[in-house]
């Protein structure tokens, strides 16, 4: 099943409710659980997981809640029991008081075997990179996960803003994503060097060229009568010749600057 979901999230479009999307369709996961739906279920399980990384806002403890136990369901269905069990703990822990539902699991089910053995240890783990904003850990803010059950991980950019929520059974599974802003590649910078270089060197030759179209027409009185003409053509010459120049040195350092090497 779980194959079957990433090739379907490869092609999901994002709900334009992730977070009313998420309680839909958990909702829908847990009746099609209690009726045995296995196609209502597979269809859920799947909407619900194309839904998670869309989501863009802090979640409530509800929500959070919803997809633990909707994650305990969908690992027990998938023969996952060390991955059900992680998933009940963080439904346990989180909410000390809930009770498993007889028409979820009823006395001596397997299911319930799951949720009474999950594993409610307390020990943490350090995330090692974070966002601007810091990392929400099942809707609270911290710098670290638990190591013994899942949890829902949402990461803050610096006005506060979600850029990523996932769910995770351990530490590993985080993506390692470096939230600072990248610099220039080794190919940008040596072509940005180059075009720097390159636009200085036309921009000296312009400057050259001005000069000699100056001197050449400051110099008009002094030049003999049959020697005027040439001086004024290599006047002309020298002024064109600056200004291609000049245009040359700034679209060569601007191509090397705006554009993504």
């Amino acid at each position: 099943m779980i194959a079957l979901v990433l090739a379907a999230l490869a092609h999901a479009e994002c709900p334009e409710d992730p977070v009313g999307a998420l309680r839909e369709h958990a909702d829908a996961l847990e009746d099609a659980f209690v009726y045995v739906d296995e196609p209502g279920f597979g269809a859920a399980w799947t909407a619900l997981s194309a839904a998670i990384p869309c989501v863009s806002t802090p979640l409530e403890l509800r929500d959070i809640l919803a997809l633990h136990r909707a994650q305990a369901l969908a690992a027990f269905v998938d023969g996952d029991m060390a991955g059900s069990r992680k998933s009940w703990a963080a439904v346990r822990t989180l909410n000390p008081a809930w009770e498993l539902p007889v028409d979820l699991a009823p006395p001596g089910h397997l299911l319930r075997v799951q949720f009474d053995t999950a594993p409610l240890g307390s020990e943490v783990v350090a995330l090692e990179l974070a966002p601007e904003g810091g990392w929400l850990v099942d809707g609270r803010l911290a710098s670290d996960v638990p190591r013994e059950r899942a949890f829902v991980l949402q990461g803050a950019d610096a006005e506060r803003a979600i850029v990523y929520t996932g769910y995770h059974r351990a530490l590993a599974e985080v993506p390692l994503l470096d939230f600072a802003k990248p610099g220039p590649s080794p190919r940008a910078k040596k072509m940005r060097l180059a075009g720097t270089l390159a636009g200085g060197g036309l921009a000296l030759l312009a400057g050259g060229a001005a000069a000699v179209h100056f001197v050449a027409i400051g110099d008009l009185d002094d030049v003999p009568y049959d020697e005027i003409d040439k001086t004024v053509m290599r006047g002309d010459v020298a002024g064109w010749s600056a200004i291609v120049l000049g245009a040359g040195a700034v679209g060569v350092t601007t191509v090397a600057w705006a554009v993504k090497w």
